[in-house]
Formats: structure tokens, sequence, C-alpha cells
């Protein structure tokens, strides 16, 4: 699933092991109600990726370029990857078995 060069809103239930949702440019909303086991990118942009709090991420969420803020209150699996990529933000994940990455610049972390 592709957003558009846009500010774009994107709401899924899940992402399956070999699907992708991207944000591509713009400022992007990206709100995951299910488990991450595909991969999700922000785009190069300041954008807002949400997995809900009860699901935790076996694939890979990127924010790529620009101030991004990620949350993954369910954690991160052995598997999975939480990237903020380069321009800083702000990353916020549960209980952490896999990689979480702030990427170059002004990261926090919570």
């Amino acid at each position: 699933m592709n957003g558009t060069a846009g500010s774009d809103f994107i709401q899924c239930s899940t992402v399956d092991a070999g699907a992708s949702v991207n944000g591509l440019g713009g400022t992007d909303t990206i709100f995951l109600a299910g488990p991450v086991n595909g991969t999700v990118s922000g785009g190069p942009a300041e954008d807002f990726i949400s997995v809900g709090p009860s699901f935790a991420v076996s694939g890979v969420i990127a924010g790529n370029d620009g101030s991004d803020y990620i949350s993954a209150g369910g954690g991160v699996t052995p598997r999975g990857q939480v990237l903020g990529g380069n321009g800083g933000g702000h990353l916020q994940v549960g209980p952490n078995r896999g990689i979480v990455d702030g990427g170059a610049g002004s990261t926090s972390a919570g």
C-alpha cells in the first residue's frame, strides 16, 4: 500500500510478512491496529507511525528522513526492527528484544 507525494492518513489492521506500507512524501500519519510482520516506511518527511499497544513489531518500521514519531507500545520481537532514520525524532517502544535504532540526528526515546 502506498501513500502519495503529499500528506496522508493510512490506517491498516495488519501488515503481513512480505507486505509493505509506504507513506512516500509529505507528513504522513500511519496507524497500525494489529501485528506488523512486514515493512512500514514513513518516507522523507516528518511522519507519525503508531502500532496498537497490544501488538509487537516482528517486521520493520522505518521512519526514514525527517523528524519522526514512532510508537510501538507492544514492543519489538527478536526479528523486529524500529529504525528512526535521519533527522531525529522520538521512538517509544515497549519490551525490546529486537533492533531499535534512532538513526542520525537528535532522537529521544521513551
